[in-house]
């Protein structure tokens, strides 16, 4: 590189102020006659000299070429451009720079060093992004433009490619639901493609013509044009839809007109499905009747997607329809089960040898372990719980603690020995004296002499204790066994399958802690929502409050509060529960008032939909309402929506990648909820050239925009840099001098 230089002087008048009392120092060493010799002499002079550059700011000025680099775009958005194709990228580069040495950078959403006869291949990434290297004075630039501009540039040269000039393409932009339908939006460059919309609708597009297509609501649509162009990341997109004002479910018989109705065993276990109903009625329906997936789904469509669930009592709802432990237990505002412990569960499993033959590929050991596990998990928390094995007395694993205090044993002890059910039980008849009733869930073959019966019904009378009998087996004890459960009010299930001990032991459960309804009338007090028909009741589920649930209705028995209806907000959403079974009538117009409202009248949401989504929230009614606890919800993550203005919150954040429901929150209450289609990547949005984008960048860094009938080599002005040698020189000097005083210290000590 060819290089001229010469001396600046930034302090000049410094320079002149040093070099003045450099003199006067000379002149005294002078009038003193100074013994400094010739060496102190000249170096004691050339210290003063430098010092006064320094002071003067002597700098070195360079001028030179200035330093270029080619930047080439090998983004996906740029296929089928002309200086991708071999050969053309060197041809206009020298074209430009006349053989003028140059770094090559290419880039997406990175920088890679490279030779012009060495193009890379395509370089993926979800966004490009133009980033020059630093100390770079000049660049030449190979893009489409489809970025976002830095704040700060060299000076860039932008070419345009005429093969990305309004290339074909053809893209699907937007799918937006608009009440129970969805519009598509298209944007279609060169020849006429095909779409086909949710795999039925199919259109032809003419060129240049967008198209608006509406299509009925479904679980999920799917918009795709046929194949045709460079670009087949952006030719489909998929919503999965809701319904804005929502369906209303109603499970269980007597359904009101105007609402769909599901079996228990139809409700769906698709957690899309949940996405349409804005609320959903379980109409006298027994827990047990949806499996836990159902309940799980019910669970979710609650806590996470702000649903509402209205739960109606009757002969199959709460315990007298056999409720136990579950996902509706928990979601319920109203408990099957009194707070503190109501009951004594005894559960004793037959851990004689004859439990030690195989089963199942294992033993009917295992087998009955796993039934009595099943059924523990699903006893009241607080119950006290007695859990143990006999065969010719009784092992106790753990005894007289809470459900959820009670621990197992590691290991269980495994079956041996004969059985002695009368020792047993007579052990059982005088063990207990807690005041509670008992529950006897006792799993057995019965291979036993038969006890006395009639001695073992006195003895768990006086202790409240009931028999319920799982037999697995037909020994000569059943018979008396199955006499006393009856006796006692207790029950037995025989099943000889182990395969079915499990659905046995859990239906013993529900047997166990069946309730019927009450038939005691009652004369309600209602403060619900709405006016209630007929305040009186001849029968209702006994059930209990759960804390922070807020009462609808109650009575008065015997001096106590009877609970009747209650609500309550779990997660996102609300539950609430009637205690009897009410009118159809009255049921469908307290679901309308719970009903989740898809807009508050109190404020006013816009959305706009592309690469970016913008949401405006703004309160309505004329009156600002400010400092708002506004987020958004979107999968599991929440964003905070902050406050632009007086009663104007705004929010930008980027299109999901997959279908989602977005959901803008007030607190807990639901303000909106929106179904977003799955965006493709930021690369693929915006295909050719951004020609006011390059020309912007180029008018704000100095340089300007080549097309592609311009052959005119480009006139680029040499750089300068002035390197100041002021530090330099002070060092020097000092030194210089320092050398001086030496020489005149040794001189000295020499001449004494």
């Amino acid at each position: 590189m060819s290089v001229d230089s010469w001396i600046q002087f930034q302090s000049l008048w410094m320079g002149l102020g040093s070099a003045i009392l450099s003199g006067l120092i000379v002149g005294m060493v002078l009038w003193r006659r100074m013994r400094l010799g010739w060496w102190g002499m000249v170096l004691g002079l050339a210290g003063l000299v430098v010092l006064c550059l320094g002071a003067g700011g002597v700098a070195l000025k360079w001028t030179g070429r200035a330093t270029v680099v080619v930047m080439v775009d090998c983004s996906a958005s740029t296929r089928g451009a002309r200086y991708r194709e071999a050969g053309m990228l060197r041809r206009r580069v020298d074209e430009l720079l006349g053989g003028r040495l140059a770094r090559v950078v290419y880039f997406s959403d990175h920088n890679i060093e490279g030779k012009l006869d060495r193009q890379p291949e395509e370089m993926e990434s979800p966004r490009t992004v133009f980033s020059p290297p630093e100390g770079v004075e000049t660049v030449v630039l190979f893009s489409d433009g489809q970025f976002e501009l830095p704040t700060v540039t060299p000076r860039v040269f932008a070419v345009v490619d005429p093969m990305l000039d309004g290339p074909d393409d053809a893209a699907v932009t937007g799918m937006e639901q608009v009440g129970d339908r969805v519009l598509v939006r298209t944007r279609v460059r060169g020849v006429g493609r095909m779409i086909c919309i949710d795999g039925k609708s199919q259109s032809i597009v003419p060129p240049g013509q967008a198209v608006v297509a509406k299509v009925a609501v479904d679980s999920a649509i799917m918009a795709r044009f046929d194949k045709g162009d460079a670009w087949p990341e952006n030719d489909a997109m998929e919503l999965r839809s809701m319904r804005e004002m929502g369906q209303r479910w109603w499970v269980g018989s007597a359904v009101p007109e105007g609402w769909i109705s599901y079996s228990t065993d139809r409700l769906p276990i698709d957690p899309a499905a949940y996405m349409d109903p804005s609320i959903i009625v379980l109409n006298n329906v027994s827990a047990h009747l949806l499996g836990d997936i159902q309940q799980r789904r019910l669970e979710q469509y609650v806590r996470d997607l702000g649903g509402v669930v209205l739960i109606v009592g009757g002969d199959q709802s709460f315990l007298a329809g056999g409720d136990v432990r579950g996902a509706l237990e928990e979601l319920s505002p109203l408990s099957s089960h009194a707070p503190g412990p109501s009951a004594h569960w005894v559960v004793l499993v037959d851990g004689s040898g004859s439990m030690n033959q195989p089963e199942k590929g294992d033993t009917r050991w295992s087998v009955a372990l796993e039934g009595v596990r099943a059924v523990v998990d699903q006893l009241p928390s607080e119950d006290l719980l007695s859990l143990g094995s006999f065969s010719d007395q009784i092992h106790w694993w753990s005894r007289g603690k809470s459900v959820n205090g009670t621990n197992w044993p590691q290991p269980i002890p495994s079956p041996r020995g004969p059985t002695n059910l009368s020792d047993v039980l007579n052990q059982l008849g005088q063990s207990f004296n807690d005041g509670l009733p008992k529950q006897l869930l006792l799993l057995t073959d019965g291979q036993a002499p038969p006890p006395d019966a009639d001695q073992l019904v006195e003895q768990f009378k006086k202790i409240d204790l009931h028999l319920y009998l799982l037999a697995i087996g037909e020994g000569e004890a059943i018979d008396t066994l199955n006499q006393i459960a009856t006796r006692t009010g207790g029950r037995m299930i025989q099943q000889m399958d182990p395969r079915q001990w499990v659905e046995s032991a859990d239906q013993l459960l529900r047997t166990a802690q069946y309730h019927p309804m009450e038939n005691v009338p009652l004369t309600m007090r209602w403060s619900g929502p709405i006016p209630w028909t007929d305040p009186h009741l001849s029968s209702w589920n006994r059930v209990w409050l759960k804390p922070d649930a807020q009462l609808w209705a109650e009575a008065e028995l015997d001096g106590k509060s009877i609970p009747l209806a209650a609500h309550w907000r779990v997660g996102l959403g609300r539950v609430a529960a009637m205690a009897f079974l009410a009118p159809p009538v009255d049921t469908a117009a307290l679901a309308d008032q719970l009903a989740q409202s898809p807009r508050d009248p109190h404020w006013n949401i816009s959305w706009y939909f592309g690469p970016k989504i913008d949401l405006l929230v703004e309160s309505a009614g004329g009156k600002w309402i400010n400092n708002a606890a506004l987020t958004l919800q979107l999968g599991d993550q929440s964003f905070p929506i902050p406050q632009t203005a007086p009663g104007r919150y705004e929010l930008s954040f980027d299109a999901p990648r997959d279908s989602s429901i977005v959901t803008v929150l007030l607190g807990k209450d639901v303000l909106d909820r929106r179904a977003l289609a799955g965006m493709y990547s930021t690369e693929f949005s915006a295909i050719g050239n951004n020609l006011n984008q390059l020309r912007e960048l180029t008018m704000r860094s100095g340089g300007r925009l080549i097309g592609p009938d311009d052959h005119h080599r480009l006139e680029l002005e040499d750089s300068a840099r002035v390197i100041s040698l002021r530090s330099e020189c002070y060092f020097l000097g000092a030194m210089l001098i320092l050398l001086a005083a030496v020489r005149l210290r040794a001189k000295t000590i020499s001449f004494s």
